[in-house]
């Protein structure tokens, strides 16, 4: 089993955090402490003999309470449950909250990895955060926790911020590597419905500060490239560690392991049960401590599922051998529909009729046969489109004033609106029925819409003008790495001895971005300008 403990104190509310968080003073904060280790000793009565692998402090900002009540909370921890001697003990600190005292005393209590939220190397995408910390004073909480004898530290990292550019980017995550911590998390920027930020950015309001989506993407790729490079391990969607150093607090999560949420809030997951925590402060600091809220029962059926779509998250995708050992029944038996494997001897995810189908009816005149498929098909319907509109919004191929005006004044004049209101729509409609659909004059629109682009965009004989140069872009491309596949990036070189050079040359050039492809074909062919003084 793992715990979970959460301190909801921060110094100040990010403008981005969606989070269970808020300031609060010290008499407040150490009422809190008090209430948690109550309920600590109350709700560990079931547990007493449950080894516990991983303890994890997060919040909010842990580090904003006194080192002293920290240690009396670990203290409570070891007395009440049984804690492993080879436990990860991991904390979340903000820089500029800790000190040579507190780190001296966080070692004491035993906690041995901690978790830094820099988010930017830059100060001005930390100041549009709204952090309260800079890139130096990171720096030296960082070294002070080297001093103090952390040998595992994680430095959490955030793109696709306001202001940000991919060289930004990129600088960040020079830097952060430099120093050489254990483990990385390189998440992007979600706006979240509710926080300064939605306010700012959210519903298209955000274009021009934002990156865009093919900024975004060229992110992500790049992220991956650079830290192999630099000898981390991708491990799950958005973390990467030193081989060994993976966390393994989170690791539990992603592959079913029980976990018991301690404090305001939190989430448990213990024998197949569901449940949270109180989230009101008030009410929490008052009532007797062990509530369930929200208490869901799983059945067999229900943890099946839920093994394959949170086991997605992890590089390695699921095991079907864990599977059978974990609910006794092979996988193709609980699911006849088992297609071909997507890795070869059985090590990931099978594929059943369902996904089968979804895939194979993403496009053309067939709908899925199941609401997931639908979703996927008509998301992707949204998305291109006003991808295809920004692009050729930008190439110059058509402006703003040529999009039919019944099509704007039902779906929105702004990226942001026509995607706010096609998902809006869909939503509404499909609420009751036994299929994912649109209302009509929604539906409508975006017919008129897809005509639209088709004689404007698609078949636009400027558009079509550039298309020969695209293809002979991309040749030169594939016959490059085809010569030189030892340039491809190391994800891509065990397709290669999988499945020849052209596979693996073909899957690289598929996951550029637009951008990235003519830089990589300005790198490759285009002789570097130079002066002469």
């Amino acid at each position: 089993m793992e715990l979970y403990v959460h301190i909801p104190f921060c110094v100040k509310k990010c403008a981005y955090c969606d989070f269970l968080s808020f300031p609060q003073g010290e008499e407040i904060q150490r009422r809190y402490v008090e209430k948690l280790m109550e309920e600590i000793r109350t709700v560990s009565a079931g547990f007493h003999d449950t080894p516990v692998s991983s303890v994890f402090v997060g919040g909010g900002t842990p580090s904003v309470l006194k080192a002293r009540w920290m240690k009396e909370l670990f203290d409570c921890l070891r007395a009440s449950f049984h804690i492993e001697e080879t436990a990860e003990i991991s904390m979340e600190a903000n820089p500029g909250t800790v000190d040579r005292e507190k780190l001296r005393i966080y070692r004491e209590a035993g906690i041995n990895r901690l978790s830094f939220g820099l988010q930017s190397a830059d100060n001005r995408e930390l100041k549009a955060l709204g952090r309260i910390h800079t890139w130096e004073g990171f720096m030296e909480s960082f070294w002070l926790a080297r001093e103090a004898g952390f040998s595992n530290l994680n430095v959490d990292l955030m793109s696709a911020l306001p202001g940000q550019t991919v060289e930004s980017w990129m600088d960040t995550l020079k830097k952060t590597a430099d120093l050489d911590p254990e483990h990385i998390s390189a998440y992007s920027l979600i706006i979240e419905e509710g926080t300064p930020f939605f306010e700012a950015y959210g519903n298209g309001r955000g274009d021009g500060i934002l990156p865009d989506e093919d900024a975004e993407r060229e992110m992500y790729h790049r992220t991956r490239e650079f830290l192999k490079d630099r000898g981390y391990e991708r491990y799950e969607i958005s973390n990467y560690a030193r081989p060994g150093m993976e966390c393994r607090h989170n690791l539990g999560y992603w592959t079913g392991v029980s976990y018991l949420g301690l404090g305001l809030g939190a989430s448990s997951y213990v024998n197949g049960c569901r449940f949270c925590n109180e989230r009101d402060l008030g009410i929490y600091l008052g009532e007797k401590p062990g509530k369930r809220l929200d208490q869901e029962i799983l059945t067999k059926k229900d943890m099946e599922e839920e093994f394959f779509y949170v086991g997605l998250r992890l590089v390695q995708g699921v095991s079907l051998k864990e599977f059978e050992e974990r609910f006794g029944e092979r996988a193709q038996d609980v699911y006849p529909g088992l297609m071909e494997r997507l890795e070869k001897e059985g090590a990931g995810l099978n594929l059943t009729w369902e996904v089968r189908n979804g895939i194979e009816r993403h496009t053309g005149g067939e709908d899925a046969a199941t609401l997931e498929g639908q979703v996927v098909r008509l998301a992707d319907k949204i998305a291109y489109i006003n991808h295809d509109i920004e692009d050729a919004l930008r190439g110059g191929v058509i402006y703003p004033i040529d999009i039919p005006l019944e099509v704007s004044q039902v779906l929105g004049f702004t990226h942001g609106e026509r995607i706010n209101a096609l998902v809006v729509d869909a939503i509404s409609a499909s609420r009751g029925q036994d299929r994912i659909c649109q209302s009509p004059q929604v539906g409508e629109a975006m017919a008129v819409l897809k005509e639209f682009m088709f004689a404007n965009v698609y078949t636009n004989p400027i558009a079509k003008g550039e298309e020969s140069k695209a293809q002979d872009m991309l040749k030169m491309l594939f016959g490059y790495y085809q010569k030189n596949p030892d340039e491809l990036p190391a994800d891509f070189q065990a397709i290669r001895l999988e499945e020849g050079v052209d596979r693996a040359v073909c899957d690289y050039i598929a996951g550029m971005t637009d951008p990235f492809a003519v830089s990589e074909y300005t790198r490759l062919f285009i002789p570097m300008g130079w002066g002469v003084k």
